[in-house]
């Protein structure tokens, strides 16, 4: 990906530290009228008037009401779901979903959402997930997500930087390391120029 190749200790972590998903799915209704018993229901097999669930179907952990939007729900998939989540379109998840909810209530009048609103992390090849984590690998070798922080230097002088969620050192999987990650290397720029500039 790089050339000159980058340090073993960045290659390294590159490697090593582990790169997740877990994924929202809102889904949006026109007709909320039949949402006023909803008590975020979770998918059990054996539970909803079937003995089985889907591959889909057995993926969500939960759906939720959204409080600051009355019209919305959303789904938290995590482990391997988002990846056969984000293989399907959005009308077959839309079918998938309300037959769900149908079975779960018992309630056949329960229409299909206006809108699906989603992100396919596991199909970006800009993100390839949506979350780092502390892999078995990273743990053995001793890598530490700040790893990933350190610049590439030539010269003294900084070539290559590195920021996201996944280079803090205290709260990666989080869009607040991804911020303040952000922030750190700004502030390294900025040091950069003063420092080249002083007699």
């Amino acid at each position: 990906m790089f050339t000159p190749q980058l340090p073993k200790r960045l290659l390294n972590a590159i490697d090593k530290i582990g790169m997740g998903t877990s994924a929202k799915i809102f889904l949006e209704y026109s007709d909320t009228t039949w949402m006023d018993s909803f008590l975020s229901p979770l998918p059990v097999a054996g539970c909803q008037g079937r003995k089985e669930l889907g591959s889909i179907e057995s993926e969500f952990n939960t759906f939720q009401k959204v409080p600051w939007a009355p019209n919305l729900f959303m789904a938290w998939i995590a482990g391997h779901g988002p990846e056969k989540v984000d293989a399907i379109s959005d009308e077959e998840l839309s079918k998938i979903v309300t037959q769900l909810f149908r079975d779960i209530y018992r309630n056949d009048s329960i229409p299909e959402p206006t809108a699906i609103i989603r992100q396919k992390w596991t199909q970006n090849d800009l993100f390839g997930g949506s979350y780092s984590y502390v892999s078995y690998g990273q743990a053995q070798a001793r890598i530490r997500h700040s790893d990933m922080s350190i610049p590439v230097r030539k010269n003294g002088k900084i070539r290559i930087q590195f920021a996201g969620e996944a280079t803090h050192h205290r709260i990666f999987q989080t869009a607040v390391g991804a911020f303040l990650s952000g922030r750190r290397e700004s502030d390294r720029i900025l040091s950069d120029i003063k420092n080249s500039f002083k007699i």
